[in-house]
């Protein structure tokens, strides 16, 4: 009988305090745990031993999230919510732009960044029930190995670039308003500030395949409805 492995979650955060009801919190949803204070110790311990998932303040010591998140990603691809007293707009545009997967304001509630966490969890770590692979187009998806190809090269996704693409390309053609994606991806019925994770989500992503296909027709915005995914090459 196989064991399922334990889900580890690295919180880094300066607030010892908060650090410690962090740790609690993650460890009664059945996760592993472990806290880091600074940046610089936090990009030590990510190269030493990659966890599943980062929740990441944004004002520490030696070295901001900021700079943490850029720097890790030169060796893991795992999500990232960030979790910051930093609440305009700027901020929160900035700290989704780089790549991160969700975003929290502190003061938070208890019970939404633990739901928040496990459906970023569940979207990282779910298989697909379709095909093995998919092709629009010059776009190639192969879900058993979660890798995507742009005319034969593969490109870096952000665990969330990856579950957007996903499955805007499974419902090829077809529309979807930021308040579906919010829900179908990252799992949010409502959120205030779901449409700005979606736009900035997309964003990132648009510029992935345009850069990759040397093209702007796959991923379009529907004006004043949402966005789809088509493939131009079709007639």
């Amino acid at each position: 009988m196989s064991i399922e492995k334990q889900q580890q979650i690295l919180i880094v955060e300066d607030e010892v305090e908060l650090a410690g009801m962090l740790k609690y919190l993650m460890e009664q949803e059945g996760f592993k745990a472990d806290i880091e204070y600074n940046g610089e110790s936090a990009i030590r311990s990510l190269k030493a031993n990659v966890p599943d998932m980062i929740i990441l303040d944004l004002m520490l010591p030696q070295m901001d999230g900021f700079e943490v998140y850029r720097q890790m990603r030169h060796f893991a691809a795992i999500p990232v919510l960030i979790l910051s007293a930093k609440m305009h707009d700027d901020d929160i545009v900035k700290g989704l732009e780089i790549g991160a997967d969700d975003y929290m304001t502190k003061p938070f509630n208890n019970k939404e960044l633990a739901l928040r966490v496990k459906k970023i969890l569940g979207h990282a770590t779910a298989t697909k029930k379709v095909s093995s692979k998919l092709e629009i187009g010059d776009i190639k998806i192969d879900f058993a190995a979660k890798e995507v190809f742009l005319k034969g090269n593969t490109v870096a996704l952000t665990p969330t670039e990856y579950n957007l693409l996903s499955y805007m390309a499974l419902n090829e053609g077809a529309t979807h308003s930021w308040e579906s994606l919010l829900k179908e991806v990252w799992g949010h019925d409502e959120w205030s500030g779901g449409n700005k994770l979606v736009k900035v989500s997309v964003g990132r992503l648009r510029k992935k395949l345009e850069e990759g296909l040397n093209s702007s027709d796959y991923l379009l915005t529907v004006w004043g409805m949402g966005y789809k995914l088509v493939n131009p090459l079709v007639e």
